[in-house]
C-alpha cells in the first residue's frame, strides 16, 4: 500500500473514496492501493487533484487489482492520524520521560488561528519552540532517524535562547507571547499585542491584518509585533484585564 500525505472536495471521479468503515476491507481487498490523504481547504491538492483524476481514469477498471483512492482527513481525522503519522509517535516514544523536551502535535484544521500565527502554511512542518518562540522548523516526511538528529541539534543551549531568537533578521512577523515569557518582552522598547481567543470569530478576521503588520515590522528591531492567546494563556489575560476578544 501506497500512502501520499496531501492535506479539495472530491468531484464526480473514478476516484475510490475510502472511509473509516471501509478503509480495512478494501486496502485487504485489492492487491495495491495508491492512497491520496487530502485536506479540502490545501492548495497543494487542489493543484494535484487533476492529475489523481487522471490517473484513476486510466487505472481504476473494472477488472483491475490495483486501485487509485482517496481520504477526507478532515472527516475522517483519526483514520488520517493513524496511517499518516506513526514515525512521529515513535519519536514521542523515545522522548517520553525526557525532562527537557517535549514532542507534540496540533490539528491546523481544528486550530487554524494557532497555525497562521507560526506561519504553518506546509504539511508536515515540525516546529521546534521554546518559551512560545520558534527557534527552527523542518518540513516534509523525514525518518525516525531524521526526527531524532534533529531533536538533538535543536536541544543544544545555544539554540534555545530567546533573547538571541529576537536578535536574529529573520524572525517570525507576530511573536506569540505566553505567561512565561510577558516579562520579558514587556523590558522591550515597544510591543503592539493583539490579545485573542481561538473561538473567536472577529479575532479570525483580524488574523491576515495583523500577519501583515507583523510582516511589515518582521525586521524592525525597535518594534514587536506580538499576540497573546487567551485560550491558552487565561491568567495573563486575566492578569491584564482582558474582559473581551
Amino acid at each position: 500500500m501506497l500512502l501520499i500525505p496531501c492535506l479539495v472536495a472530491p468531484e464526480e471521479s473514478a476516484v475510490y473514496n475510502y472511509n473509516a468503515k471501509n478503509f480495512k476491507q478494501k486496502i485487504e481487498q485489492m492487491d495495491g492501493n495508491f492512497i491520496m490523504f487530502y485536506a479540502p481547504w490545501c492548495r497543494h491538492c487542489t493543484d494535484f487533484q487533476p492529475i489523481w483524476y487522471e490517473l484513476a481514469e486510466m487505472v481504476n477498471t473494472p477488472d483491475s487489482k490495483f486501485v487509485i483512492a482517496q481520504v477526507d482527513c478532515t472527516t475522517y481525522n483519526k483514520l488520517c492520524n493513524e496511517n499518516l503519522a506513526p514515525t512521529w509517535a515513535e519519536l514521542g516514544k523515545d522522548y517520553a520521560q525526557n525532562d527537557s523536551v517535549q514532542i507534540g502535535k496540533i490539528n491546523c484544521m481544528e486550530y487554524t488561528t494557532t497555525c497562521l500565527n507560526f506561519d504553518v502554511k506546509d504539511y508536515p512542518q515540525m516546529l521546534w519552540i521554546v518559551n512560545g518562540k520558534v527557534m527552527g522548523k523542518t518540513i516534509g516526511e523525514q525518518t525516525l532517524e531524521e526526527l531524532n538528529q534533529f531533536v538533538e541539534k535543536m536541544a543544544r543551549p545555544e539554540n534555545h535562547n530567546p533573547e538571541k531568537f529576537l536578535k536574529k533578521k529573520k524572525v517570525l512577523p507576530v511573536a506569540r507571547i505566553s505567561e512565561d515569557t510577558f516579562e520579558m518582552y514587556m523590558k522591550k522598547e515597544l510591543v503592539f499585542i493583539n490579545y485573542f481567543a481561538t473561538w473567536c470569530a472577529h479575532c479570525k478576521q483580524m488574523v491576515p491584518i495583523w500577519l501583515e503588520l507583523g510582516l511589515k515590522y518582521q525586521n524592525n528591531s525597535h518594534i514587536i509585533i506580538a499576540d497573546v492567546d487567551c485560550s491558552q494563556s487565561e491568567t495573563l489575560c486575566v492578569q491584564e484585564n482582558v474582559s473581551y476578544v
